[in-house]
């Protein structure tokens, strides 16, 4: 206040709100006389008050003559909250439990998701170390500490790679993932203790899948191993990356699609369509579609291929062939026309692969010239890019149809003695196809023969008297 100033009048501080608020209320000085900046300053340190000043406030009360009224001329600084640390899932670790709604308005319950599943390499959490709070202070300049921000302690792994440097969490093996407080692992074994069907929904998993039960129809359970099922697969679908194992067998009606990469084995096999790279074995076949690329053997006391078309690239071995109401039934073994074909498109593949790979090489070669000599532009900088990019895809793509070629190949060779064997009877109705070549049981029983090649590759049919 200015020093003409003799009486000097009554102002009022108020602490409020844990003292992080102080109000001021001027009392009217007298006539001639002012407050200055230092004044307010010094009566509100008399009441504590040395943090937080307001000073455009404090400025505007004293400019604007502002008395006898509250003001708020400081404030404290509350405390800033740490943040504790915490992992983030970069999947759904919930399962989804709610079907779809079909356009129809069904109800699609095989569309429940009921686990999570990753591939190798491929992020499933990272850490977020805590952050740090900031302590605040009320107006008196007391220190309000920040609440600490608490670190978690890495996850126990199963399976999964922890990088302590980036804090990322990488799977090691393609499987589910399983999380708690304190352990996150994956699992290549999925197994389902209860019967498979509609209700349950869908199953879809990295590694191996064992169904305790039965499947019913509408279910597909894909799994990138072996899929076996302890009870039978009525009506649902299976594709497998390996073995396919049925120990109750397979009653198809006409719906059932198993597709696998190994070997099927089934108790039997009824009404069914089934794709596989190996082996089938079972008791009987009926009535289904069966191509192997492997052989195909129904051995047991009453084996039989009854009906339908089977077809096992290496050979087929079966007890009996057709039945006694003659109705036809078609067997056939060697390289058909689809394998052939299928042959004609891996080389299509590896040609066009190549070509590409030639284009995009001399492409880039042109361009990283013109780098070198500091004359290319951006944009063919970053066509070039793209061109590595395109060029890496093509060798991937070669790779695969050179392996596919390969085995095929493989499989051609060794079909090349393959036979049908027949240890008991093959019934009138019963059409044999090697290589092309077909030959139809039309009127008498054989028995115990075996039907292959010569030496000018003909189809002949020869009586066997001991196999093996």
């Amino acid at each position: 206040m200015a020093d003409e100033m003799t009486n000097k009048p009554k102002s009022a501080v108020m602490l409020r709100n844990n003292n992080m608020e102080a109000w001021l209320k001027l009392e009217r000085p007298e006539e001639g006389q002012e407050y200055d900046y230092s004044d307010i300053e010094r009566i509100l340190s008399e009441n504590g008050v040395v943090y937080g000043l307001n000073s455009s406030k404090i400025n505007a009360m004293i400019k604007k003559g502002i008395y006898d009224r509250e003001v708020l001329v400081a404030e404290g600084k509350k405390s800033e909250e740490g943040k504790d640390g915490y992992f983030e899932f970069i999947f759904d670790i919930e399962k989804n439990k709610k079907p779809a709604i079909r356009e129809d308005g069904s109800v699609d319950y095989a569309s429940v998701n009921v686990i999570t599943c990753v591939d190798v390499d491929d992020i499933i959490a990272m850490y977020h170390p805590a952050v740090k709070g900031t302590a605040g202070s009320d107006v008196k300049a007391k220190l309000i500490p920040a609440k600490p921000a608490k670190e978690l302690r890495p996850l126990i792994c199963t399976n999964v790679d922890y990088n302590p440097e980036n804090m990322i969490y990488r799977a090691k093996i393609a499987g589910r993932v399983e999380v708690t407080n304190t352990n996150i692992r994956i699992s290549d074994v999925q197994e389902y203790s209860t019967d498979i069907d509609s209700v349950f929904g869908n199953v879809e998993f990295k590694g191996d899948v064992i169904v305790h039960g039965n499947v019913s129809a509408g279910v597909t359970i894909t799994a990138t191993k072996s899929v076996t099922i302890d009870g039978i697969l009525e009506g649902g679908n299976v594709v497998a990356g390996t073995d396919v194992i049925v120990k109750g067998g397979i009653l198809g009606g006409d719906k059932s699609m198993i597709t696998a990469h190994g070997n099927v084995n089934a108790d039997f096999i009824e009404y069914a369509n089934i794709h596989t790279d190996g082996d089938v074995n079972s008791n009987y076949i009926l009535d289904s579609t069966v191509v192997a690329r492997g052989f195909i053997r129904t051995t047991a006391k009453n084996g039989s291929i009854v009906a339908g078309n089977v077809y096992g690239m290496l050979g087929i071995e079966t007890k009996f062939a057709g039945n006694d109401a003659y109705i036809r039934t078609v067997i056939a073994t060697g390289v058909r026309d689809s394998v052939s074909g299928q042959k004609i498109r891996y080389e299509q593949q590896m040609k066009s692969a190549k070509e590409t790979i030639k284009s995009l090489t001399d492409k880039e070669e042109i361009i990283e010239r013109s780098i070198r000599l500091g004359t290319a532009e951006d944009i063919e900088v970053k066509q070039k890019n793209e061109m590595v990019k395109k060029r890496i895809e093509a060798m991937a793509e070669l790779n695969t149809a050179e392996k596919n070629y390969a085995s095929l190949c493989s499989l051609i060779d060794r079909s090349s003695d393959s036979k049908i064997f027949v240890s008991d009877t093959v019934f009138p109705g019963v059409v044999v196809q090697l290589d092309g070549q077909q030959y139809v049981n039309e009127d008498e029983e054989k028995r115990r023969v075996e039907f292959r090649k010569n030496e000018n590759g003909d189809l002949e049919i020869h009586p066997v008297m001991n196999y093996g």
